[in-house]
């Protein structure tokens, strides 16, 4: 499963079911793809915290694993956004 798909099953769970489709149905399958892809090309340019967490997975080690840092960076965007979106601030 690619990433793209592994975000659409997830926003379709949290949306209150699955993807289901009836046979030759692809609509709610083409909305939740394209959905993923606009979330996770939001986070091509991470957030100054995302990027003082990448660089604090770093300290110590110069060899730190990639996969260490974009954890460290997804913890750090996932606890920016852990409260509501301000209406103020959110803009289209």
């Amino acid at each position: 499963m690619n990433m793209i798909e592994r975000v659409a099953r997830a926003m379709a769970l949290k949306c209150g079911g699955g993807i289901r489709l009836a046979p030759g149905k692809s609509d709610h399958l083409d909305h939740f793809s394209k959905m993923a892809r606009a979330a996770i090309e939001a986070m091509r340019e991470p957030t100054e915290e995302m990027s003082l967490a990448g660089w604090k997975a770093l300290e110590g080690n110069p060899v730190s694993p990639p996969l260490q840092c974009w954890d460290h960076m997804l913890d750090a965007a996932l606890k920016d956004g852990e409260g509501n979106i301000n209406p103020k601030t959110f803009q289209i």
